[in-house]
């Protein structure tokens, strides 16, 4: 084809061209600028949720580690009781113990008739302990000096009166010793 246009006219159809190419341009860069605005703006809202969220773990995590220290606290409180437990029971007297000793320690010809238990205090050394009556009958002295020699070699501080050997046989006696807890 031939261009029979004159060359003004060229000119000014091409200077048309151009701007409408530079238009296009321009208007492909700017959509592209806007996309690109679009999708820094859609990082930064995804980054910012995402510090939100980390942001809430951290303040539950910090919540969490104030409750286990309270926590923490309790069980060393709790461990510190158990230990107080635990030394009282190994200082605390068992009488069903002690009765069991007692019953292995008693002749054939002996028979008790009572058995108490008294806590007492002493002041000399600040301590509790325990007093221990027995009262019961015996059928014979020998029997009764055995459960006297047992009981001495089981317990300290036997008391045993001598008005318990004044009658030959059918004894009716009493003695007491006392048990001190463990310290």
């Amino acid at each position: 084809m031939i261009n029979l246009l004159p060359k003004s006219e060229k000119e000014r159809l091409l200077k048309e061209k151009r701007k409408r190419l530079a238009l296009i341009v321009n208007f492909l860069i700017l959509l592209s600028l806007l996309s690109f605005l679009l999708s820094l703006i859609s990082v930064k809202i995804t980054i910012s949720g995402e510090v939100n969220s980390l942001r809430i773990i951290v303040e539950n995590t910090e919540k969490n580690l104030s409750n286990l220290k309270e926590i923490e606290k309790e069980i060393q409180e709790g461990n510190k009781n158990i230990l107080k437990l635990k030394k009282s029971l190994e200082k605390k007297v068992y009488f069903c113990d002690i009765l069991g000793e007692i019953s292995t320690l008693l002749p054939e010809k002996i028979y008790l008739k009572n058995v108490s238990f008294n806590r007492t205090f002493e002041s000399k050394k600040k301590k509790y302990y325990y007093l221990v009556s027995l009262s019961g009958v015996s059928e014979d002295r020998i029997s009764l000096f055995e459960f006297k020699k047992n009981l001495e070699k089981n317990f300290q501080d036997l008391n045993f009166p001598p008005s318990n050997w004044i009658v030959p046989e059918n004894i009716e006696f009493r003695l007491s010793f006392q048990i001190w807890p463990n310290d």
